[in-house]
């Protein structure tokens, strides 16, 4: 895993920032006329790496319509691949839980085949351009082939979506030749660094101070702030993966709306959370709707009035501003909730739900909140601390787990309202979240399910897990070894009845 560290410049002048926009504007013109061709299926299989269709260019003795210098458009070159690759791999991540869902259905060797397929984005390339790659290392016969290929062909074209384009122009990259770091001492006799950006012009760079002071190397993104009209320089640098302490203990987190996170002890970490999406929410809503009621407005005005509403009425700088503070203060309680997490139980392994799945909202407002909770920054928070203080992250399948009882095993929406859980069944009753956090605990060592387990058959494992620990309370110990297969059929009979006796009265 990599590590992204982000630099900052001062204000840059306004000569400097010119050209910064225009290399941006160029490479990202450049970019897409090299994402044309890897966006065809054929192109982008048939090429092992970037370095082919770079060689190839070269030999041609090509010459950009962009007037970029060499080691620039080549640049663009590579980043095309890169984002045309990253965009085959996120399909495959969306395709592996819709393939382990094939699992009763499938024979072992589709679903190794089916695998085989989505482990690698060029042969996933390479299938959906028409080819049927076929593995030497396992057998499968033909009409297994074509049953998953077709299924797979099926999918993508459903999930793919538009191909990739560049559309904003904000951004380039740099390797380790088109750069230089220079370093002085200023007059409070601190060490500061600049760094020396290849130019449109040969032989000739600009540069702009940095604050701060780090190391620069390997190959650099450069991202224009036009918000505050200074740039960031994005290093990464590689992260070797600690060893995790086995003795250290295993607790699970249920990430929450009024809290942070709540482990299984009852914990709540960052308890004002609520209270900031809340405040967030409420602010962002009713600016939202002042500015819907402006548009109507401007849309009914005179010209001269239209044109006082949208300058002094529709600006989008403060809005900019508010909801980039607003998530800079969300994203600080999240890393906090987590160094919380961290000191007070130095764990091995931290459990959570899939944190890059959002289910329903029972309202409008609630449906903010979720939005505001971030959740895929908190995903990669974890698993960048995870390798940076030494544990392990597990994402474990959330379905039931905030409705199920762990005393009695009893699965019911209603036995939980708010925060307050109260078994139906068996009356026990406790905090929501530490529940959930119960239950995700347990779930982590579940064989059965999965984290890709489907929803309808998850609730099937609990019911089927419900009526089996009610059988055991009906039936005496002594008679687990005597029954008959009708002793058995009578006693499961009076379980049914009793589990829908007590589900009528729920209703």
């Amino acid at each position: 895993m990599r590590r992204t560290v982000k630099r900052y410049s001062p204000q840059i002048n306004q000569g400097k920032w010119q050209q910064l926009c225009q290399i941006a504007r160029l490479f990202r013109d450049e970019k897409n006329y090299h994402l044309r061709y890897y966006n065809q299926d054929q192109s982008y299989s048939g090429d092992k790496d970037d370095t082919q269709l770079r060689d190839d260019l070269v030999a041609q003795k090509y010459k950009p319509d962009t007037k970029l210098q060499a080691r620039q458009w080549k640049m663009t070159v590579k980043t095309a691949h890169d984002t045309v690759e990253r965009n085959w791999c996120a399909l495959a991540v969306a395709l592996k839980p819709m393939i382990a869902q094939h699992k009763k259905v499938w024979s072992v060797a589709e679903m190794h085949y089916a695998y085989w397929l989505v482990y690698s984005d060029k042969r996933l390339s390479e299938l959906i351009s028409g080819n049927a790659p076929v593995s030497e290392d396992f057998e499968v016969t033909y009409t297994e082939q074509k049953r998953v290929r077709n299924y797979l062909r099926r999918v993508v074209r459903r999930k793919r979506g538009k191909r990739c384009v560049a559309k904003t122009s904000r951004s380039f990259e740099l390797d380790a030749n088109m750069y230089s770091v220079f370093e002085s001492v200023g007059v409070d006799g601190n060490k500061k660094q600049s760094i020396g950006i290849m130019s449109l012009i040969p032989r000739k760079r600009i540069v702009i101070p940095l604050t701060g002071h780090t190391t620069i190397a390997g190959n650099i993104k450069i991202v224009l702030d036009f918000h505050r009209q200074c740039v960031e320089v994005h290093v990464g640098f590689a992260m070797e993966t600690p060893k995790v302490d086995s003795t250290l203990p295993t607790i699970a987190l249920d990430a929450g709306v009024s809290e942070v996170f709540t482990d299984e002890k009852g914990h709540a970490y960052e308890p004002t959370f609520g209270k900031t999406l809340t405040k967030v929410s409420k602010q962002l809503n009713r600016t939202g709707k002042a500015r819907n009621k402006s548009y109507k407005l401007k849309d009914k005005s005179s010209q001269h009035k239209t044109h006082r509403i949208a300058k002094f009425n529709l600006g989008k700088k403060k809005l900019r501003d508010r909801r980039r503070k607003a998530k800079i203060r969300i994203e600080q309680q999240i890393s906090q909730a987590i160094h919380q997490v961290i000191k007070k139980h130095k764990p091995a392994i931290i459990v959570t739900e899939r944190l890059d799945i959002r289910g329903k909202a029972k309202s409008k407002g609630m449906s903010r909140l979720v939005n505001y909770w971030m959740r895929g920054s908190l995903k990669e928070r974890l698993d960048f601390l995870a390798l940076a203080e030494g544990f392990c992250h597990k994402q474990v399948n959330p379905a039931y787990t905030s409705q199920m009882c762990p005393t009695c095993l009893f699965v019911h929406k209603g036995n939980r309202v708010g925060d307050i859980f109260k078994c139906l069944n068996c009356g026990h009753t406790d905090h929501a979240d530490r529940v959930a956090a119960i239950n995700l605990l347990a779930r982590y060592y579940d064989p059965d399910i999965t984290i890709y387990t489907p929803k309808s058959l998850v609730w099937s494992i609990l019911q089927n897990r419900f009526i089996a620990s009610l059988e055991k309370l009906v039936r005496p110990p002594e008679m687990m070894d005597e029954l008959t297969v009708s002793g058995r059929t009578d006693i499961y009979a009076n379980v049914v009845s009793e589990r829908n006796a007590v589900t009528q009265t729920l209703h």
